[in-house]
């Protein structure tokens, strides 16, 4: 089963308690806002911005896992230590689950990368159906699962 997020922490979290079998595919387009909006914080330029996302770019489209970890030690040795820092703690451990050679192994990543349009999609679906309150695991679970479903025939 794969569950496609956008790093929201606590749907992470009950995926992961719940279905220990689960593959979380992270959304493109959050951790390319996380890099700019980073950079923009700490008195980055739109240079700055540009280049730090284009380098992320580079490292989501790594076909294997070395093939990221080579690409990483080149591009990182021209970015500010305050920014290597920032994404070593917050972006590099999310490379896994984000990176091409990880997410074409779901059919509905072939040939594109993901971005949070269905991510977002299932949060305000399933909170506005829930009317905000909390939902079990499962239900949770497996209101995503019919959502999924329900995207990939649509071929959205």
């Amino acid at each position: 089963m794969s569950h496609f997020m956008d790093r929201e922490a606590a749907i992470r979290k009950a995926v992961r308690n719940n279905y220990l079998e689960a593959k979380m595919v992270v959304c493109h387009k959050h951790l390319k806002r996380n890099v700019r909006t980073w950079v923009r914080d700490h008195g980055g330029t739109a240079d700055d911005r540009k280049v730090y996302v284009h380098d992320l770019k580079l490292l989501l489209l790594a076909e294997y896992p070395e093939q990221s970890e080579l690409k990483y030690e080149n591009l990182s040795e021209r970015w500010s230590t305050p920014f290597k820092n920032y994404f070593d703690t917050h972006i590099k451990p999310e490379l896994p689950s984000a990176s091409k050679y990880f997410y074409e192994q779901f059919p509905t990543f072939s040939n594109q990368s993901p971005t949070n349009n269905c991510s977002e999609s299932f949060n305000e679906v399933i909170k506005s159906h829930l009317e905000w309150k909390k939902l079990p695991w499962n239900g949770l679970a497996l209101s995503m699962h019919k959502l999924q479903l329900q995207y990939v025939s649509d071929g959205v």
